[in-house]
């Protein structure tokens, strides 16, 4: 087709041909094919932005844009941001002392009438000098103050993701003005239509404190939550009214953050959340009893080099318990490879808790001393003397589970907790216990190498289950065909390896 003729196209064979394309360059290349195709494909260059450590014109640029074009700021839903600069030397908690301004940036090119007043929208008269600050912020080129400012010029955002970097502020600022929902934002809501969050620690150390991320579970769509590297640290009010852990990068709050915190709503409506690399000293339970609707649950605990952290399993249990209604979904596990030394922490191998009054759990992937509980792991031979703890993990399961994964089995556990299977798997405690259960996983270390190690490379060896373990999983196997079950084993170590071997070419 000639280009003249292009215009003679229909708008629906054109707006398929935009919704097939993944990348925003691609959907831009075809609007600058001709005025026609321009107005129509323009709104859907910028339905997915990605910034990766972007440069502070760039982000100027398209915040200019989305302010100046509402029509294509309002086709923006998906936004991710991966790394911005923060000013260093900005100390967040400020308090009451002066602030010393930053000097403008004598290159940055922006529109001053424009861009004040999209910041006059996020105050009101009686803030100043809030807006004065962030509008000396914004002309010193200072990118996370220009960020916060653009999560603001997309009023329809529904997926956010943020690799946060250390110092942030001014994003979490106004992040938590829209949440409270402090005038403005009482009768100008902001990030109504959020309904999925990931953010992510930046540094391979430290964490982002929990109380950063907190605010976003308040806005009205918020449905999924997902956190990396994320801290929750217990409360601890000094005499200046503070809440820091010494040494924390991510966890130094202001009494204003606090104060802030303390306004939010009673309820949240987020429904999945899922937390890895992170840790919390009370199983999140300050945060759990907010998600009255929570169905979908998964916290892997590494402790970051955070001295105070532990794996406490009941914490997360009186947390939960509060939506034993509604929890279809529970992921609970640890990492031992990220703790802070050789040692196991203060009750990492405490039992759960019985699981039966969870009544619509489905699935359940969790350590098998936390499931069952290290006093009911017996061999044989115990289990002839104490024949109740052979029922123990069917007593623990709800009637609704349909899938279960125990995983961290260690070479001492294995006999024990197969020994916990083999009596679930019998017909009348199934039926009575968990008729739905369709999947039985075991995942551990189960395996050994055939060659000796001889080199550092596991790839080089091969992993053989030991004989051991093979025949009992055979008899495993057998027994759930013969009821209707599915049976997995793994070995975590050699995915683990393989995985990294993988990484490594």
């Amino acid at each position: 087709m000639a280009p003249r003729d292009l215009s003679s196209l229909p708008p629906e064979i054109i707006l398929n041909i935009v919704r097939n394309m993944k990348k925003s360059s691609h959907r831009l290349n075809l609007a600058l094919c001709s005025r026609y195709f321009y107005d129509i494909v323009i709104p859907f260059v910028s339905e997915n932005i990605r910034l990766v450590e972007p440069d502070i014109q760039v982000i100027v640029s398209l915040v200019q844009t989305l302010l100046r074009s509402p029509r294509i700021a309002s086709r923006t839903y998906t936004l991710e941001i991966n790394i911005w600069e923060t000013e260093q030397n900005y100390d967040i908690n400020i308090g009451d002392s002066p602030e010393t301004l930053p000097r403008p940036m004598a290159d940055l090119r922006i529109d001053s009438s424009l861009i004040n007043e999209a910041v006059q929208r996020l105050f009101t008269p009686s803030d100043e000098p809030a807006p004065s600050k962030l509008m000396a912020h914004l002309r010193a080129g200072n990118e996370d103050a220009w960020v916060a400012l653009l999560l603001f010029s997309v009023p329809r955002l529904q997926k956010l993701s943020l690799i946060v970097p250390y110092n942030t502020d001014h994003v979490l600022r106004l992040v938590r003005r829209a949440a409270v929902r402090v005038p403005p934002f009482d009768t100008r809501p902001a990030l109504n239509h959020l309904s999925h969050l990931h953010v992510e620690w930046w540094d391979t150390e430290g964490y982002l404190n929990s109380l950063f991320v907190w605010p976003f579970y308040f806005f009205p769509s918020m449905q999924s939550v997902t956190c990396k590297k994320i801290g929750d640290p217990p409360l601890y009010r000094g005499e200046e009214d503070m809440v820091t852990e010494e040494g924390d990068e991510g966890g130094n709050l202001s009494k204003d953050h606090i104060l802030s915190l303390e306004n939010l709503p009673r309820a949240s409506q987020v429904t999945q959340i899922s937390i890895t690399k992170s840790h919390t000293g009370d199983g999140m339970f300050s945060k759990l009893h907010f998600c009255e609707k929570l169905k979908s649950f998964k916290f892997e605990h590494c402790d970051s080099y955070s001295y105070y952290s532990s794996f406490q399993p009941t914490h997360f249990f009186h947390g939960l318990s509060l939506a034993r209604h509604t929890l279809e979904h529970l992921w609970l596990a640890y990492d031992y490879d990220s703790y802070d030394g050789d040692e196991h922490y203060e009750g990492d191998n405490d039992a759960f808790g019985s699981l039966t009054h969870f009544v619509v759990l489905k699935t359940l992937t969790m350590s098998a001393i936390n499931l069952i509980g290290k006093n009911y792991l017996l061999d044989r031979d115990d289990l002839r003397l104490r024949p109740a703890a052979a029922q123990r993990l069917a007593q623990v399961l709800p009637t609704s589970l349909e899938s279960l994964s125990m995983i961290h089995i260690e070479e001492k556990q294995f006999i024990p907790i197969t020994l916990q299977v083999e009596n679930l798997l019998q017909p009348t405690t199934l039926s009575a216990c968990t008729p739905r259960l369709a999947l039985v996983n075991l995942l551990g270390v189960f395996c050994e190498w055939e060659v000796p190690p001889t080199t550092y490379r596991y790839s080089e060896r091969t992993p053989v289950f030991r004989p051991d373990v093979l025949h009992r999983a055979a008899e495993l196997n057998d027994m759930c065909a013969s009821v209707g079950v599915k049976f997995g084993i793994m070995d975590t170590r050699v995915a683990f390896f393989a995985e990294t071997e993988g990484d490594s070419h």
